[in-house]
């Protein structure tokens, strides 16, 4: 009753998009095949169990070394499904944990990603609370900038107009670009100067050849949000933005610190922007800096793991 593809792109897009998916561009096939790509040394594994058309297990699986993964360093949300009417959590850890050792008999922990609350806690299981997610919801009836910025609140709505008027529009351009690759050059040295800044999450930058592999995948839907310094033709900072259909994440960022112009505030103002002229509601802020993006409308989504030792 089971069956294993070692790609995501042999994985059925029906079964992916309604069970696992669901809309969310943050578990997107796309972004999968980016991982299988930035991570050769990497085994992933797509479990399905039942009938194509009546399935009651779906999940991914990467495995690094000892320990099974069921989400990847790029993909974040409930990575798995199974039969509600069929089973609870913990007889989905049962039968999934049971062809994952069958399968891998060397492995010492599965972790489990991701739930957005706690649940309970049988003995050989624990749930550990990771970053918040946070999460934006444009109102339909926005249709601006200026419209959005009237939706927030009234303590916060001061501040993002200071930031709006703190850029100068004659000196400095925003735009989406969708062919960034010949920019690389220019924006690669950013983002790298906001790895080494970040003290919330600490990982190190990507190579290069990551937003090469986005590009790939993602096509026109993988846009850089660069801002640029029209009297010196100076790009100063950019946003990786991915789309699907429905939503939008912000993937990753570079920006030269200027604190008088607000530039990781006025991208981010500018990707909303660049959402709601794409007539995308939802937008997928990542896991840092979440209390800043409060002022912008987001909401923190509390995110936990669990782990199983066996």
């Amino acid at each position: 009753m089971w069956e294993y593809y070692d790609t995501i792109k042999s994985v059925p897009n029906n079964l992916w998009e309604k069970y696992i998916s669901r809309n969310n561009v943050c578990l997107d096939k796309r972004l999968f095949a980016v991982c299988e790509n930035m991570f050769p040394d990497t085994s992933f594994y797509y479990f399905i169990k039942g009938r194509p058309d009546a399935p009651e297990i779906i999940f991914p699986l990467m495995i690094d070394n000892d320990t099974a993964e069921t989400g990847t360093p790029e993909t974040s949300g409930r990575h798995f499904w199974y039969d509600n009417d069929k089973m609870d959590f913990m007889e989905f850890v049962r039968q999934s944990s049971e062809i994952i050792q069958n399968k891998f008999p060397d492995l010492k922990k599965i972790v489990y990603r991701d739930f957005n609350d706690n649940q309970p806690q049988p003995h050989n299981i624990s749930f550990l609370r990771a970053l918040d997610v946070s999460e934006l919801i444009i109102p339909e009836k926005v249709k601006s900038t200026e419209e959005y910025v009237d939706t927030l609140r009234s303590k916060y709505k001061y501040q993002v107009k200071q930031y709006l008027n703190a850029v100068p529009r004659d000196r400095y351009s925003f735009y989406p670009e969708s062919d960034y690759l010949p920019l690389l050059d220019e924006l690669y040295p950013l983002y790298e100067d906001v790895c080494l800044r970040s003290t919330e999450y600490d990982a190190p930058p990507y190579p290069p050849e990551y937003f090469a592999a986005v590009k790939k995948e993602f096509g026109e839907q993988a846009v850089a949000l660069v801002v640029r310094d029209i009297e010196k033709d100076r790009i100063l900072g950019f946003m990786l933005l991915l789309y699907n259909d429905a939503a939008c994440v912000h993937q990753y960022i570079g920006f030269e610190r200027i604190d008088n112009l607000y530039l990781w505030h006025n991208l981010t103002l500018k990707s909303i922007e660049d959402s709601i002229c794409r007539g995308i509601r939802t937008v997928y802020m990542g896991v840092t800096n979440s209390i800043a993006k409060h002022k912008f409308g987001a909401v923190s989504r509390p995110n936990f793991f669990a782990e199983l030792f066996i």
